[in-house]
């Protein structure tokens, strides 16, 4: 019975020495990690940048400054891929041993020549099929084009075609959208003025 006291108390008078030792190992440990180690363990919370942007409506004016700052009413359409602009008399030649391209926005005025970045296979849409053997696609010339939206001035793709049986003579599909930061309320209308900023 005593010698089990005895070694009761001796467990007891120990124990505060063997914590001690303990807590000493696990600080000694952590310094003794290389620097690498110990950034790795942190836990980093990297913040995307806020993209600013605007609301339009379901359609604004533009300003085409290669056009002569030529003003025209566009439809934003979020259906649409590309951007379409109304293109009249239009033929496509060599220049430079390059392909171009001439044509008019509004009939009788002006024609216009742009270097041709691509031909695009376009699905036509109902209005533009006249009978039942007409095909449902059609190859269009794309040119790059500055628009200014708002305070917004982006070079865009736009593909030409006649666009004189819709009721806007250009219409900008969500590549563009995007490209000028838009948000489109369809219940809206004209919500900025266009303006040319000098960066892009």
């Amino acid at each position: 019975m005593k010698n089990m006291r005895g070694m009761l108390l001796l467990s007891l008078m120990t124990l505060p020495v063997f914590g001690a030792s303990y807590a000493e190992d696990a600080v000694e440990t952590a310094e003794q990690k290389p620097a690498a180690v110990q950034v790795a363990e942190e836990v980093k919370v990297v913040e995307k940048p806020v993209v600013e942007k605007k609301i339009y409506g379901h359609d604004e004016m533009v300003i085409l400054p290669q056009l002569g700052n030529m003003s025209l009413h566009a439809k934003l359409d979020t259906g649409a891929k590309t951007a379409s602009l109304n293109a009249l008399d239009l033929k496509i030649f060599t220049k430079n041993k390059e392909k171009w391209v001439r044509f008019q926005v509004e009939s009788g005025k002006k024609y216009y020549e742009f270097p041709i970045k691509r031909m695009s296979r376009i699905k036509k849409r109902s209005g533009e099929i006249d009978s039942p053997n007409d095909e449902t696609s059609a190859e269009r010339p794309v040119i790059e084009l500055e628009i200014c939206m708002g305070d917004q001035k982006k070079k865009l793709e736009v593909n030409l075609t006649d666009r004189a049986h819709f009721t806007f003579p250009i219409l900008i599909g969500k590549i563009g959208l995007t490209k000028l930061k838009a948000i489109v309320d369809p219940s809206a209308s004209k919500l900025s003025t266009p303006i040319c900023p000098t960066t892009k």
